[in-house]
């Protein structure tokens, strides 16, 4: 990554103000060109200003990419917003959604995933489970972590004792392997942009 970009992503960074808490590195793939589209979970003590800090997040891509941002946020089954996507392209609702229900490997699709892994998500995902909806998966990959014994698990996915999947590389994403080629390529990015910015917290 060129001298440019870096200085690029600490300026962005600085700017971000609000957003500062609610960034991660997969939206900063998003502004750079990366990625067209990303999903964006705020957190739940922030979700009364659900529409307020969306908003934001519109203004502040527009700002930085200098293109129009398109939104689209969808809640759960209590109607309650959850998340909402920014994209650089126009999305139609209907193709991610199909009986009232995500339609995931469009989502997968759009978010750039692989085309394995978003098989596996699909063949493991059971929509009955009141934790996260990748639980299944998250399961099904430390298990395959455990019998490889990988020491250091390059997407660092953990699940917490009340059964919400956790990691700190993409948002929701569980690789159909640990040593997916497809998935490893990926998350070269995310690792380089998160080791310049926790350099200069």
């Amino acid at each position: 990554m060129a001298k440019r970009d870096i200085k690029r992503i600490l300026k962005i960074k600085k700017k971000m103000g609000i957003l500062q808490g609610f960034f991660d590195v997969d939206y900063i793939l998003f502004l750079f060109g990366f990625k067209s589209t990303v999903m964006v979970y705020p957190e739940k003590r922030i979700n009364k200003d659900f529409d307020l800090l969306a908003n934001l997040y519109i203004a502040f891509s527009e700002e930085c990419t200098r293109k129009k941002i398109y939104a689209y946020d969808f809640g759960d089954e209590r109607g309650l917003k959850e998340f909402f996507i920014l994209s650089h392209n126009e999305i139609d609702r209907k193709d991610l959604i199909i009986k009232n229900k995500f339609n995931h490997r469009k989502l997968g699709e759009i978010l750039g995933y692989p085309k394995c892994c978003i098989d596996k998500f699909i063949e493991e995902y059971r929509g009955d489970r009141a934790t996260s909806m990748s639980w299944d998966s998250a399961k099904r990959y430390l298990d395959q972590v455990k019998k490889m014994k990988i020491k250091e698990d390059p997407f660092e996915v953990k699940i917490s004792k009340n059964g919400i999947v956790m990691d700190s590389k993409i948002y929701g994403f569980i690789p159909c392997s640990p040593k997916c080629k497809e998935a490893l390529k990926m998350i070269n990015n995310y690792k380089l942009i998160k080791e310049i910015l926790n350099k200069n917290v």
